[in-house]
């Protein structure tokens, strides 16, 4: 039995959510990524890469830096810039292209799921990767990429809830530079949360689509702590 659970996400307030989101951070040429520093003080990738500007910088993925990172988070939290939900939700995400439409729920899952083989990999890992993600999220506080997650089950009444609730406004509506739009809607009554859980429990594994080491860092930072 799968177990997911509803969380307080840490998100951009909705003026501002299309500033902050970026693409990762390793696909903008260094020219592009300069400029959107340079050009928007909102942009998450200010928290990443803390140091811009500076002369002196802390050696690359060093708990120095990593400490860096996590002071730029909590500058974000404390200018509103983020904020932190009051109340447990499920996240419905939809990335809709020109071409097609994706849906899914942005949950936690359980590492111990994955340490037992119900959330399933198809690669192997690099210890060395893991560790360095481990000692990341334990210095940082927070995971920023969501591992991306399929199951084979058709589960009958999530995609009536989920339809449901894309008649209500979107909490975010935005569209990226690369032409896709992105929505995401807050589930939070007692009994949608129930009924997403009680679906996905019936599912009998997990398959991990991308993130297999953020995936593992989390496991072993689970069994750390």
């Amino acid at each position: 039995m799968i177990k997911i659970s509803p969380f307080r996400a840490v998100r951009p307030t909705r003026d501002k959510v299309h500033l902050v989101a970026s693409r990762s951070y390793v696909s903008y040429t260094p020219a592009a990524l300069s400029r959107k520093l340079t050009e928007n003080p909102f942009s998450f990738i200010h928290i990443i890469n803390p140091e811009f500007g500076k002369e002196r910088k802390s050696r690359k993925n060093s708990p120095e830096r990593f400490q860096k990172v996590r002071e730029k988070y909590l500058s974000f939290l404390q200018d509103g810039i983020l904020k932190k939900d009051e109340k447990d939700s499920f996240y419905l995400y939809e990335q809709k292209t020109p071409e097609a439409a994706f849906t899914g729920i942005i949950c936690g899952v359980s590492t111990q799921d994955y340490r037992e083989g119900r959330i399933k990999k198809h690669e192997q890992t690099l210890t060395s990767r893991e560790a360095l993600f481990c000692s990341y999220l334990d210095i940082c506080g927070f995971n920023a990429e969501p591992v991306l997650l399929t199951y084979r089950e058709n589960l009958a009444g999530l995609e009536a809830l989920f339809a449901s609730v894309k008649i209500e406004r979107p909490e975010y509506e935005f569209t990226t530079t690369d032409k896709v739009l992105h929505r995401v809607w807050l589930i939070e009554s007692d009994e949608d949360l129930k009924l997403i859980k009680d679906r996905l429990s019936k599912v009998s594994c997990l398959y991990i689509a991308d993130g297999h080491h953020r995936m593992a860092s989390s496991a072993l930072l689970s069994e750390k702590r």
